[in-house]
C-alpha cells in the first residue's frame, strides 16, 4: 500500500532531481536515430558540421558516385570522391538541397562555415583540376609529376530551396598541401592548415611565400563575386580548429618543439627531453588589414602526448577538448590519467588582452579514450569521441565498451568556475566505432563518425550484408535531451512558473508580463509537439489528462519570443 511518507518521498526525489541546481545528473537520453552510409555504394562521409540561428543543420564532406540524402541526389565527378555540403532544415526534419564538387582525384571538404545564407567551405582536391560550379581551379603541381593535394576554398550561398557557388579559390604549390578549419568575420574568411615538402621561400602558396613546412593561417577577403588573398601567417605546430566570436579569432592545435612563438609570447614544452612530447597552444589573433598580429597565447598538457582536437566559442568563452596521456596541466588545473589516453575538456575565458583557464575536466580509464568533437549551447556543452574497456564519467557514472572501441556522447554543464558532467552515452559494438562530429539543433544532437558492423545504437542496430565484420562504415545518429530546448530563448525563463511539478491531471502555469495571446506546447521527451493551446493574461491551466506519466517541457511562445520549462507529469 503506498504510504504519504512513500508518496512524499518520491516527489521530493523527482523535484530534486530536476530542480536543484547545476550539479543535478540526468539519465541519458536514448538514441533516436541511426544509419550507415555505405561510401563504397555511393554513401558519404561527414567531415565537418555546423547550424544556424533557426536550428538548420549543415554538413560537409566527402563522397563517391551518386548519393542520396532525403529526397536529392547529386552525382560526383568520375574518380575517386568528391567534396559535398548539404543543408538540413530543423523545420521538415530533411535535407532541403545538397551541391558537390570536385576533381577526377581524391577530394573532401573537411572544414565548414556560414554567416547569414553564406556558406564556405574548404578541404583538398588531388586532381589536376577542380569544377566549383562555374569556377575551374588548377593544381599547383607541375604537369608530368604525381598530383598533390591543393587547398580549395568556396563560397555558395543558400537561396533557400538550392544553393549555388559564388567563388572559390585555390592555395598550395607542389606539395601537399590541407585545410583543417575555416571561420568568416564580416567579408574576411580565414582558413588554417599545413603544408609540406618544397624548398623555403622558392614558392608562393596561399597568397605569399611561406618556408619549408609547418603550418598556416591565410586571411581572404571578399568583394562582390570574388575574393582576394590578404596576409598569411605560419604556425610552429599543428592547427586544429579555429573559431571568432565578434571581432575576435582564436586557433588552437598542438606542438612538440621545445618552444613555439606567437609574436612577443613564447609557450615552452612540458617535455624539455630530447624526444619531446606534444603540447596544447590556443591564441587570440588580432586582424590589423593588411597583417594579422597575435594578442595572446596559452598552452596545456604534461610530459604526455596531449593533443586538442575540437574547439567552441561562446562569448568570451572558449571550450577545448581532446587527449591527454599521464598528467597535464590547464592553467591551475592539474588532470591526472587513470590509464593511456584520456578525455579533457577545459574552459579559457578570453579577458581582452590576455586569458586564463577556468576550469578543465577529465573522463576515461585505463585504455584509450578520445574526445573529437565539442558543441556549445548556452551553458550546455557536448562532447564525442570513442572509447575503450571502461570510460567513468564523474557523476553519470561509467560506460563499459562492447568491444575494442565504442563511440560516445557525453553533456557537461559550464558553471562557471568549474563543470559538471550530466550525462553519457553509448553505442557500437564487437569492433572499432568513433564518432568524428557534433551537432545541436533545438533539442537534438546529431553525431557522425565511423563504425563496424555490427553495431548498436541502443536499440537500433546496424549492419550491412555485403561487408565484412572489421570494414569502416560511415554512420549518422541522433538523440534527444529536450532540456536543451530552452537554452537559446528570448524571454527569461524564471519569468515563467508551472504549479504543482511533478503534476497529474491539470497544472497552472504563471505567465510572463507580457502582452497579448501566447502560445503554449507541450513536448515529450523526444522534443515532439503533444498538445498546444493558446492563452491570455498572467495564468492559464493546462489539461495533462491522457499524457502518459514522464518528463515534458511547457514551452510559451509570445511576440515572437519563447520561454521553455521543465514538467514532470505522474
Amino acid at each position: 500500500m503506498k504510504t504519504l511518507a512513500s508518496c512524499v518521498s518520491k516527489l521530493t526525489l523527482l523535484f530534486l532531481l530536476l530542480f536543484a541546481g547545476p550539479v543535478v545528473r540526468a539519465q541519458a537520453p536514448a538514441w533516436q536515430t541511426a544509419m550507415l552510409t555505405d561510401r563504397s555504394g555511393g554513401g558519404y562521409v561527414i567531415n565537418a558540421s555546423v547550424t544556424d540561428s533557426d536550428g538548420n543543420m549543415y554538413i560537409a564532406g566527402s563522397f563517391g558516385g551518386t548519393i542520396t540524402l532525403g529526397n536529392i541526389s547529386i552525382t560526383g565527378i568520375p574518380g575517386h570522391s568528391d567534396a559535398f555540403v548539404a543543408k538540413w532544415s530543423a523545420t521538415t526534419n530533411d535535407f532541403v538541397w545538397a551541391s558537390g564538387g570536385g576533381s577526377s582525384g581524391y577530394d573532401e571538404a573537411t572544414a565548414l562555415a556560414i554567416s547569414g545564407t553564406s556558406i564556405y567551405i574548404s578541404g583538398t582536391f588531388a586532381g589536376p583540376t577542380a569544377s566549383f560550379g562555374t569556377t575551374t581551379l588548377v593544381n599547383a603541381a607541375t604537369p608530368g609529376n604525381t598530383i598533390h593535394g591543393d587547398v580549395f576554398i568556396a563560397k555558395l550561398i543558400d537561396n533557400g530551396t538550392n544553393a549555388s557557388f559564388v567563388w572559390a579559390e585555390q592555395a598550395g604549390a607542389a606539395v601537399n598541401d590541407v585545410a583543417n578549419a575555416i571561420a568568416v568575420q564580416g567579408a574576411n574568411v580565414y582558413i588554417a592548415g599545413g603544408f609540406y615538402g618544397s624548398a623555403p621561400g622558392t614558392v608562393t602558396r596561399f597568397g605569399s611565400v611561406l618556408p619549408t613546412s609547418g603550418s598556416y593561417i591565410i586571411k581572404l577577403t571578399e568583394s562582390g563575386t570574388g575574393s582576394s588573398f590578404g596576409w598569411a601567417r605560419q604556425i610552429e605546430g599543428t592547427v586544429q580548429a579555429m573559431a571568432t566570436a565578434g571581432q575576435s579569432l582564436y586557433v588552437t592545435g598542438n606542438y612538440r618543439n621545445a618552444t613555439i612563438t606567437f609574436d612577443g609570447t613564447v609557450l615552452a614544452n612540458s617535455d624539455a627531453g630530447r624526444l619531446r612530447s606534444s603540447d596544447v597552444f590556443v591564441a587570440k589573433l588580432q586582424d590589423a588589414g593588411s597583417s594579422g598580429t597575435f594578442v595572446w597565447a596559452q598552452r596545456a598538457g604534461g610530459l604526455g602526448y596531449d593533443e586538442v582536437a575540437a574547439m567552441a566559442v561562446n562569448g568570451s568563452s572558449i571550450y577545448l577538448t581532446g587527449y591527454f596521456i599521464s598528467s597535464a596541466s590547464f592553467g591551475s588545473t592539474q588532470l591526472m590519467s587513470a590509464g593511456l589516453q584520456e578525455v579533457f575538456v577545459a574552459k579559457l575565458v578570453d579577458a581582452g588582452s590576455s586569458a586564463a583557464f577556468a576550469w578543465a575536466q577529465r573522463a576515461g580509464g585505463i585504455d584509450i579514450d578520445v574526445s573529437n568533437a565539442i558543441a556549445v549551447k548556452g551553458r550546455d556543452l557536448l562532447i564525442a569521441g570513442t572509447f575503450s574497456s571502461t570510460a567513468a564519467f564523474a557523476g553519470p557514472g561509467s560506460l563499459t565498451s562492447t568491444g575494442s572501441n565504442d563511440v560516445f556522447v557525453a553533456k557537461l554543464l559550464d558553471e562557471g568556475t568549474t563543470a559538471s558532467f550530466i550525462w553519457a552515452q553509448q553505442a557500437g559494438g564487437p569492433d572499432i566505432e568513433r564518432a568524428n562530429v557534433i551537432a545541436v539543433t533545438g533539442a537534438q544532437i546529431w553525431v557522425a563518425g565511423a563504425t563496424t558492423v555490427p553495431a548498436n545504437f541502443g536499440s537500433i542496430g546496424l549492419a550491412a550484408s555485403n561487408k565484412g565484420p572489421n570494414v569502416m562504415l560511415p554512420f549518422w545518429a541522433s538523440l534527444t535531451d529536450i532540456t536543451l530546448l530552452g537554452k537559446t530563448t528570448a524571454l527569461r525563463p524564471e519569468s515563467l512558473s508551472i504549479f504543482p511539478n511533478p503534476a497529474h491531471g491539470r497544472a497552472t502555469v504563471q505567465l510572463p508580463a507580457v502582452a497579448g495571446t501566447a502560445t503554449l506546447t507541450i513536448l515529450d521527451a523526444l522534443g515532439r509537439a503533444v498538445r498546444t493551446q493558446t492563452a491570455t493574461g498572467s495564468q492559464t491551466e493546462l489539461n495533462l489528462r491522457g499524457l502518459a506519466p514522464g518528463l515534458y517541457a511547457v514551452r510559451v511562445a509570445t511576440g515572437g519570443t519563447s520561454a521553455t520549462q521543465r514538467l514532470v507529469v505522474e
